[in-house]
């Protein structure tokens, strides 16, 4: 069984691995990064420690800057005993899924993809799950995700 959190960022559903997540905070002002890639939004201060926040909208070219609002949260991973900040749009829950839900792993487990999957939530969205290690390693370039059709819910008459 994994559980996952789910966010939206820039219209596209993403989900971590609970495990990876130590907590999920309101968006605070973050100190720029001079000579940083363009996808470390800045750094925060989290209790003393200096953490770096990643704007997955810039990391996946989804959009060139995420508009951040006061709905913007920072969900706060850790990964190789340090923490990172990845900017979201809006959480959207914790989800648990077997194994057998997760689709396309073969294809988007590449090494230019940071996903380990996709799964369809209860309300038929597809999620991307990322994969932090690749995703947080800014030295290994990325894909931007696949461009999946919205799911549109088909009523049992068969009509939209």
């Amino acid at each position: 069984m994994l559980k996952l959190l789910n966010f939206t960022v820039a219209a596209t559903g993403f989900a971590v691995a609970l495990e990876s997540v130590r907590k999920v905070v309101p968006l605070v002002a973050l100190k720029p990064l001079p000579k940083a890639d363009g996808c470390v939004a800045g750094m925060m201060n989290l209790g003393g420690a200096s953490v770096p926040v990643i704007d997955l909208s810039v990391r996946l070219d989804l959009a060139d800057k995420n508009s951040y609002t006061l709905a913007t949260s920072i969900v706060i991973c850790i990964r190789e005993g340090q923490l990172y900040g990845v900017v979201a749009d809006r959480i959207d829950g914790v989800n648990s899924i077997d194994d057998e839900g997760v689709e396309l792993a073969d294809m988007l487990s590449s090494d230019s993809m940071p996903y380990r999957g996709v799964y369809r939530t209860d309300n038929g969205q597809q999620t991307l799950i990322l994969e932090l290690d690749k995703l947080l390693n800014l030295e290994c370039p990325v894909n931007p995700p696949p461009n999946f059709d919205p799911v549109v819910p088909v009523a049992s008459d068969g009509a939209p």
